[in-house]
């Protein structure tokens, strides 16, 4: 009896976790795919730190929409994305509620073998291909969670939109660079609403580029900035121009707020005030056909 509740328990937190993890997917990955891959560019240095790195950043603090991130990159020489992907992955699996001993421990005592298994089912999201790989899961310590405590946290992330209540997140992202592969591993150590950092309505939590102009009406979609730092990265979504009206906007705005243009008028931009730099991105959304700007801007 207490086998078929450890199996009814464990298969409830299979479904909840799959679940968990497609809002996390869909606004983490699905949302960066979108509008910019180098947003994924202390997932705790004890969890994410790749032992045969040939080298990794110092992970640098990053505010994206309001929340607060680690970022650090790294590569590993003469190394396939998949042996990349399986350290990240064990390193995930060993602390979210080892959900992978459970399921051992449960087919073992039905004398059933394991054999191979979706690893949603260990509370891991990963998504392979050849040339890139993703692993994400929330790290929740290192000791063994019941299914009905996991079943608690889930239903909490649910309710509230907070990631947290569940565990840290933990993503990293794979690419093959010839023989070599590089990644990025992204990871929290606080709070994490993802319903706060987008909004169906309104800006996004963060900040615009003192004196760069604005489309009139545009939402801004993402608003990232590292710590300590005056550099900010933005993605504004036009409410109805597109791509070519925006670049007929900002090559008449940029010079009446004081820049002086450095390219052609043309869906990438460069300008400069005498004291900050800005390069604009220009791109018609896909999904919505409005114009998308990406723009990054620095002092000098």
């Amino acid at each position: 009896m207490r086998t078929r509740t450890n199996l009814a328990g464990l298969l409830r937190v299979a479904a909840l976790l799959t679940l968990c993890t497609g809002l996390a997917v869909f606004w983490l990955v699905h949302r960066a795919h979108a509008y910019s891959e180098r947003i994924l560019e202390r997932l705790g240095d004890h969890m994410m730190r790749y032992a045969g790195a040939h080298h990794q950043t110092v992970p640098q603090q990053v505010s994206i929409n309001g929340a607060e991130f680690f970022l650090s990159t790294g590569s590993v020489v003469q190394a396939p994305i998949k042996d990349v992907l399986d350290q990240f992955q064990a390193k995930c699996v060993d602390k979210n509620g080892r959900l992978h001993e459970q399921w051992a421990s449960l087919a073992k005592r039905r004398k059933l073998k394991l054999g191979a298994y979706p690893s949603a089912l260990d509370g891991v999201f990963r998504s392979e291909g050849p040339k890139a790989g993703v692993v994400l899961c929330a790290e929740t310590g290192e000791g063994t969670l019941a299914p009905e405590i996991l079943i608690s946290r889930i239903k909490a992330v649910l309710a509230t939109g907070d990631i947290s209540k569940l565990g840290n997140l933990r993503y990293v992202y794979v690419t093959q660079a010839h023989a070599d592969s590089m990644f990025v591993a992204l990871w929290t150590e606080g709070p994490l609403n993802f319903r706060s950092m987008f909004p169906t309505q309104g800006d996004a939590p963060g900040e615009d580029p003192p004196g760069l102009p604005r489309p009139p009406g545009s939402r801004r979609m993402l608003s990232t900035r590292p710590k300590d730092s005056d550099a900010v990265f933005n993605i504004y979504s036009a409410n109805t121009q597109r791509a070519d009206d925006l670049v007929a906007f900002y090559g008449d705005a940029l010079p009446k707020a004081g820049y002086t243009l450095l390219t052609e008028k043309r869906r990438f931009m460069a300008a400069h005030n005498g004291k900050r730099m800005v390069t604009i991105s220009l791109q018609d959304d896909s999904r919505s056909g409005h114009g998308l700007a990406t723009i990054a801007t620095q002092l000098d």
